[in-house]
């Protein structure tokens, strides 16, 4: 069935993504993120998940990603700076968001 992709948006720097709105989220990366809150998690018992679509407008922005988020070798990933060009990152949590597992799905689409 067809379902529609929320668009997230950071503001000053903060970047709400509310787990109730579905798994995919687009964001346009317009300026540094500095801080990222997961909203609406489902139960303790539940897996919340976020998958996140980001497309660049030519300008090398950066994200700090929260310390509960842990990337493969501990390193986050180089985002892309290409205009119109994608990276899709995949995280999820199974214990209520203490921690949140992160994959790089897709970069420089």
């Amino acid at each position: 069935f067809p379902v529609t992709i929320p668009t997230v948006f950071s503001s000053s720097g903060a970047l709400t993504i509310d787990i109730s709105q579905g798994p995919v989220y687009n964001l346009s990366l317009s300026e540094n993120i500095t801080s990222i809150t997961f909203s609406n998690l489902n139960a303790s018992n539940k897996v919340s998940t976020a998958i996140l679509i980001i497309t660049y407008n030519g300008t090398a922005y950066s994200i700090t990603w929260p310390s509960s988020v842990e990337w493969p070798n501990g390193v986050a990933p180089t985002l892309t700076t290409t205009n119109g060009k994608k990276d899709i990152f995949s995280l999820f949590t199974s214990d209520y968001g203490t921690t949140w597992n992160a994959i790089i799905s897709g970069q420089n689409l």
